[in-house]
């Protein structure tokens, strides 16, 4: 493919009718790790961006281009790249991105402080991450949507780990006020106690043991075998 006709396929993909998955696919499959495709594909993260969407295979496909070729390397688009894929939880979309980072580029913000906050949700550590993410808004709020995301994502957490959560704690896990606290969870079918302290999670097959029956097979010869046992 000459120069001149892969520029033109650039220059045509910049624009909303072309913004799909199917077109960027189709793009990298002719370009593959060209330079050219970085401005489609960072104006293609952001219209993901404004639109909702989500793309993992292109995000991380510029993030590939970025790390063979570092000094192309935008701290703010890389920062994008992994928010987008941390809004995914519970998807390993973030995880897979991480193994892609140089030491140094893990060490630098506003990437090492994106670890630690992915790293905080992995451990539970709800509060805390609010907390840290509270001090860096900076960055989150480059990304749409990134605080209701992560939301649905402790909820479905929450969800499947607890048959019951008190109202304090909810209100601190899923970072919301007072205010806020019952129309969130009415909405997700948590019911609140007479005395408006503790809710009740909907069973499901994560949360009700009664659910679940392990069963355990046991083949012709064991059972043989145990029958001669008991027989001697």
């Amino acid at each position: 493919v000459s120069t001149q006709s892969t520029w033109g396929a650039f220059r045509s993909f910049i624009s909303p009718n072309k913004m799909d998955p199917h077109s960027i696919s189709e793009l990298i499959s002719n370009s593959m790790y060209a330079l050219e495709l970085i401005t489609p594909l960072e104006t293609y993260l952001n219209h993901q961006i404004q639109t909702n969407t989500y793309d993992f295979e292109a995000n991380r496909h510029l993030l590939q281009i970025y790390l063979f070729n570092e000094s192309t390397l935008k701290l703010d688009v890389v920062s994008k790249i992994l928010l987008k894929s941390l809004m995914n939880l519970p998807s390993t979309d973030f995880l897979s991105l991480s193994y892609l980072l140089t030491e140094n580029l893990s060490q630098t913000e506003p990437v090492k402080t994106i670890l630690k906050l992915a790293a905080l949700l992995d451990q539970c550590q709800f509060a805390s991450f609010w907390k840290e993410a509270a001090a860096s808004r900076n960055v989150l709020d480059s990304v749409s949507g990134f605080d209701d995301a992560i939301r649905s994502a402790i909820v479905l957490t929450i969800s499947h780990t607890y048959r019951g959560v008190s109202v304090q704690l909810a209100k601190e896990f899923l970072n919301l006020s007072d205010q806020a606290v019952p129309s969130f969870c009415e909405k997700l079918g948590w019911k609140k106690s007479d005395d408006g302290k503790f809710l009740t999670v909907p069973l499901n097959s994560e949360n009700d043991i009664t659910s679940k029956h392990p069963t355990e097979h046991v083949s012709l010869d064991q059972m043989s075998r145990l029958l001669a046992n008991l027989s001697s």
